[in-house]
């Protein structure tokens, strides 16, 4: 079984190539959504989670993640060692869900795969990069203000480092094929 990462900034179409590589029946281990219920599931997660940021950090045993968001994207630290709280925990779920697949390619996609190191675990990690207007433009679609967009873009390695750490680059401008881009990947990684 080969694991490979899929990742890019905030808008870049992460989520638009995992639905393709889903319709191909290829198992993808989202990783927002699974850290997500493991934050609200996890109760030695959760207690960590309200030590570090406050009990605040939930609402009726709901994850508030605006307060989060507030606390952490004004706090470079704070961000850091949320991260690392939530993706130790990420990481190992990720690993019980590759023992489940019967796939010879699992794919994990997260937006912080190169932050939290997880890339280093995986056999291949491929990276969507999207002209930075594109990415805004989506990002005001989903209802972003400006001030949040410019936080999570800050809060993210820029596309000139992420582009030397990955294995294969799928450019997303909206005038090339990401499938065709991704099939082509997938030829490489099964030689």
């Amino acid at each position: 079984m080969k694991t490979i990462g899929i990742t890019g900034g905030i808008g870049s179409g992460k989520s638009m190539l995992t639905k393709f590589i889903q319709l191909l029946n290829f198992p993808v281990y989202n990783s927002d959504l699974q850290a997500k219920y493991l934050m609200e599931n996890d109760i030695n997660l959760k207690n960590d989670i309200i030590n570090k940021i406050g009990k605040n950090a939930y609402c009726d045993n709901k994850l508030n993640t605006k307060y989060i968001a507030n606390k952490i994207f004004s706090d470079n630290i704070l961000r850091e060692n949320f991260n690392n709280l939530v993706h130790k925990r990420v990481y190992n779920d990720f690993i019980k869900f590759t023992k489940k697949c019967k796939s010879d390619l699992v794919f994990i996609e997260s937006a912080l795969l190169f932050e939290s190191g997880i890339y280093k675990k995986l056999n291949y990690n491929i990276l969507l990069v999207s002209p930075l207007d594109v990415r805004k433009k989506r990002l005001y679609e989903r209802g972003m203000s400006a001030s949040e967009i410019n936080k999570r873009i800050n809060a993210q390695l820029p596309d000139n480092i992420t582009k030397n750490i990955a294995d294969f680059i799928i450019f997303n401008d909206e005038k090339k094929l990401i499938s065709k881009q991704f099939l082509k990947i997938i030829k490489t990684i099964n030689k």
